[in-house]
C-alpha cells in the first residue's frame, strides 16, 4: 500500500509536468455546513456561518458525478460540516460508484457507528475510504479540541464498526498547542486500535471556509516558536515507530517544511512560508483539484471564496465552469503573484512542494535532492519494515 501511495505521490507530478494534462484528478465537494462538533480551530464549529440557506442537494452532487464521468474524474473527496449529516450521503456514494468514481469521506465519527447494515455494505461494496479525526486518544485533549464531551468515544465506536465491515479507515489528526506533546502515544494507541494510515498537518492560518470570517487569532492555536523542539521530538519518534510497525504517517514530508509553516508572520506582506523551503513555488492544486463549497461555488483553490456556483447554470459544464473560476488564480501564480491565502496551504503544501522540485528542478535543486533522498529512505524503510514484521511474526508463532 506504501509503494503505491508513492506511485500516486510523486509519478503524476513527473507525467504533468512532461506530457501536460487539463483535467482533473479529483473533485472536492463540502456537502453542508452543518456540524456536531464544535472545534477550536474550524470556522463553522465556533457558530460564524452565513446566512445562505442555498445548500447543495442530492440532485446537484448527481450532476457534479455525472460531470465527472463524463471526463473520466475518478476521485470525490466529501467533507463538510459533518458529511454524514448530508441527507442522502449513501446514495450519493452509491450512484458514484456505479459511475466508476470513487469516493473518500471526512467525518469526526460522530454519527458513523449509527448506520446499519446496509449502509455498511455499501460502503464497503463501493470501496468507499473513510477519514476520521482524532486529534488526540487522550479523552480530555480531544474533548478541548473537538468541543463535544462524547468526541472521541463516538470515533473509537465508528471506527470500530467501519473495521468490522472491512471498511478502510485514515485517522486525520490536526496538530496544535493542546496535542503536540501527546501525538506519539496517540500514534502507539492508533498502532493498538490496527490502524493503519495517520495523516498530521498543522492550524490553517485562514478561514478553513472562505465565505466565513477567520477565527480571531487562529494562528495562536499552533505550536509556539518555544515548543517546537517538542513537537519535532514527537515527530521524529513517530517516524522511527512508523519504520518498524503496521502504521505509516506523512511525517516524511511534513518535516522540510513545517517548522517554517508554524514560524512565519501570517498577513506580512511579500512573506511566505514556502520561500524558505521553495525558491520557485508551484501550485499543483489548482490544476488537480475542483474545489466545490456547500452551496455550490466553485472555488479557485480551498482558501479563496468561490464567485461563481454550479447552480447558477448547470447547461455549462463542469470543466469549463472550473476553468473560468481558476483562470486569474492561475495567471496570478504563472507571474509569481502570490495571494496572501498561500500562507495558509498547510493541508496539501507537501504535494506542491514535490510538484514544485519537479517542476523547477533547477531552482528548487537542494529541495530535489532531499526529496530524492526521502524517496529512497521510504522504500529501503517499505523493505526492511517488510522483513522486519514478516520475522517478527514468524518468532511469535514459534513461541506460541
Amino acid at each position: 500500500m506504501i509503494t503505491s501511495k508513492l506511485i500516486r505521490n510523486y509519478i503524476p507530478e513527473i507525467k504533468r509536468i512532461f506530457f501536460g494534462g487539463k483535467i482533473p484528478s479529483n473533485v472536492s465537494v463540502n456537502l453542508t455546513d452543518k456540524c456536531n462538533q464544535s472545534c477550536v480551530y474550524c470556522e463553522i464549529g465556533k457558530n460564524c456561518l452565513s446566512q445562505n440557506s442555498d445548500l447543495l442537494t442530492k440532485d446537484d452532487l448527481f450532476w457534479i458525478i455525472t460531470q465527472m464521468a463524463e471526463f473520466r474524474i475518478k476521485k470525490l473527496s466529501m467533507c463538510g460540516g459533518e458529511p454524514f449529516l448530508f441527507s442522502g450521503i449513501i446514495d450519493v456514494v452509491e450512484f458514484a460508484w456505479k459511475n466508476n468514481v470513487f469516493c473518500n469521506i471526512t467525518s469526526n465519527g460522530m454519527t458513523i457507528h449509527k448506520l446499519n447494515d446496509n449502509e455498511f455494505h455499501t460502503l464497503k461494496k463501493c470501496k468507499t475510504i473513510v477519514n476520521i479525526s482524532v486529534d488526540s486518544f487522550n479523552e480530555e485533549i480531544q474533548i478541548q479540541t473537538r468541543g463535544n464531551d462524547s468526541a472521541l468515544k463516538n470515533a473509537l465506536k465508528s471506527i470500530q464498526k467501519l473495521q468490522e465491515n472491512n471498511i478502510p479507515v485514515i485517522i486525520l489528526s490536526v496538530i496544535s498547542k493542546y496535542n503536540y506533546h501527546d501525538l506519539y502515544k496517540s500514534l502507539i494507541h492508533a498502532h493498538s486500535l490496527k490502524i493503519t494510515n495517520v495523516l498530521y498537518q498543522p492550524v490553517i492560518k485562514y478561514s478553513n471556509f472562505p465565505n466565513i470570517s477567520v477565527i480571531k487569532n487562529k494562528q495562536e492555536l499552533n505550536v509556539s516558536t518555544d515548543q517546537f523542539d517538542i513537537l519535532f521530538r514527537e515527530l521524529q519518534k513517530i517516524y522511527l515507530f512508523e519504520r518498524k510497525h503496521k502504521i505509516n504517517t506523512n511525517i516524511y514530508r511534513l518535516l522540510p517544511w513545517i517548522e517554517s509553516y508554524i514560524n512565519i508572520i501570517p498577513d506580512k506582506k511579500n512573506t511566505f512560508f514556502f520561500h524558505k523551503v521553495l525558491p520557485k513555488f508551484y501550485c499543483r492544486e489548482i490544476f488537480t483539484v475542483i474545489e466545490i463549497n456547500y452551496y455550490g461555488g466553485i472555488q479557485p483553490c480551498g482558501l479563496i471564496q468561490a464567485e461563481k456556483s454550479i447552480k447558477d447554470n448547470k447547461s455549462i459544464d463542469l470543466l469549463t465552469q472550473w476553468e473560468n473560476a481558476t483562470e486569474k488564480l492561475k495567471a496570478d501564480l504563472k507571474s509569481f503573484n502570490y495571494p496572501i491565502y498561500c500562507n495558509g496551504c498547510c493541508h496539501k503544501f507537501s504535494r506542491n512542494m514535490i510538484a514544485s522540485a519537479f517542476q523547477y528542478p533547477f531552482a528548487n535543486r537542494k529541495i530535489l535532492i532531499t526529496i530524492f533522498i526521502s524517496i529512497f529512505n521510504r522504500l529501503l524503510s517499505i523493505i526492511l519494515k517488510k522483513l522486519y514484521i514478516k520475522e517478527y511474526e514468524s518468532r511469535s508463532h514459534y513461541r506460541c
